[in-house]
């Protein structure tokens, strides 16, 4: 049971992790009239290379197709080509080569002519038992560069006479690691040679590997399709990108849930208070109205005019200032018959400079002018 766990979780691994995709290059797209040279970035992608349309001017192609190293090397599979066949190539013709910086320093032979579609022979089962290439040998099929990790392919293909079929070619290029291990997990040996293609290219419905024993043969797909040994259950780049991956989600759904808490719940406005706290202090020269009644702790500056009624009511006796202050200032207001009251006579020099101040007034001669 725990064995079976394990092999359903790598599977699900393996199929989320190393999911691949072939790669789609139509020469209708990609060549011109012209022999212009197209890079393609292959990496360690296989790749499908199609043309299949009428043509109405002649197609000149050269595409340099690059690797990421020079571990692995170019295998080159011809599905279908449907191109005119006249003595030595001189019209239409398939040539791969290789250079050196910017010299060609290597051309194959020309190619062209018919190859028609692979046929698979299969059992009662549904299982292949062989692939039938029809009247081309498999070596006609075939290209391998393996000596650098950069291939050149040249192709010219001239328009269709009026009552003739379209031309058509289709080619499978697919990288291949010159060596690899037993427990590799990435990548599983072809059954004729040594080269190594990915594991999950096996039994895809696509040849992949030259020889003469295919990997698409119904025994070689039955050995272990993703498991390379029993290493692969504590293999430690999995256990690495298993957990760097858990933790990237983990950090981008903790970000997500934080910015959508913020905008759903944003903070509440602090409006300013109209309400006077205590310690306020009254501008100088602000004239109070009548009847405000002034919080406890507000400073009044000098200079502030307050009316009557708030200052001291009717019926208040003030205390002696001289009981108060031994230098008190002009009295403000007077005592009558009827309660305090303002004096229309301004004040004299000792009730402005106090009881207690004994210096004599300057005279109006020591007055600046």
């Amino acid at each position: 049971m725990k064995m079976l766990a394990k092999v359903l979780f790598l599977k699900v691994l393996f199929a989320a992790t190393h999911a691949l995709d072939y790669q789609n290059f139509r020469l209708e797209s990609l060549c011109s009239v012209y022999q212009d040279k197209k890079t393609l970035f292959l990496k360690s992608q296989p790749a499908v290379i199609t043309f299949n349309s009428r043509n109405t001017k002649r197609i000149k192609c050269h595409l340099e197709l690059r690797l990421p190293s020079d571990y692995f090397g170019f295998s080159v599979f011809t599905e279908i080509m449907r191109l005119e066949n006249k003595t030595g190539c001189s019209t239409d013709f398939l040539q791969f080569g290789r250079d050196f910086i910017f010299i060609t320093s290597f051309k194959s032979t020309k190619r062209c002519g018919e190859i028609e579609p692979t046929q698979r022979v299969v059992g009662e089962d549904g299982s292949l038992i062989q692939i039938n290439y029809g009247n081309n040998t498999r070596q006609q099929r075939e290209y391998i560069e393996a000596k650098d990790d950069e291939m050149d392919i040249w192709m010219v293909i001239d328009p269709p006479g009026l009552n003739q079929p379209n031309k058509e070619l289709k080619l499978i290029v697919t990288p291949f690691k010159k060596v690899c291990s037993k427990n590799d997990y990435l990548y599983k040996k072809c059954p004729s040679n040594n080269k190594c293609i990915k594991r999950e290219l096996f039994c895809d419905g696509v040849i992949n590997c030259d020889g003469e024993e295919k990997d698409e043969e119904e025994e070689y797909c039955q050995k272990g399709s993703i498991l390379a040994g029993s290493d692969i259950f504590i293999s430690l780049p999995v256990i690495i990108i298993a957990v760097i991956v858990s933790i990237v989600v983990l950090m981008v759904f903790v970000i997500l849930c934080k910015i959508t808490i913020t905008y759903c719940n944003p903070k509440p406005r602090i409006r300013p208070s109209t309400t006077p706290r205590m310690g306020t202090v009254t501008p100088r020269g602000t004239v109070m109205p009548r009847g405000t009644v002034t919080p406890r702790g507000t400073v009044t500056p000098r200079g502030t005019v307050t009316p009557r009624e708030t200052l001291t009511p009717r019926g208040t006796f003030l205390p002696d200032i001289t009981d108060l202050n031994p230098r008190p200032s002009a009295p403000v207001m007077s005592m009558g018959e009827e309660g305090p009251y303002m004096s229309p006579l301004p004040p004299t020099y000792n009730e402005v400079m106090g009881l207690g101040y004994k210096e004599e007034p300057p005279k109006y001669s020591e007055w600046p002018e």
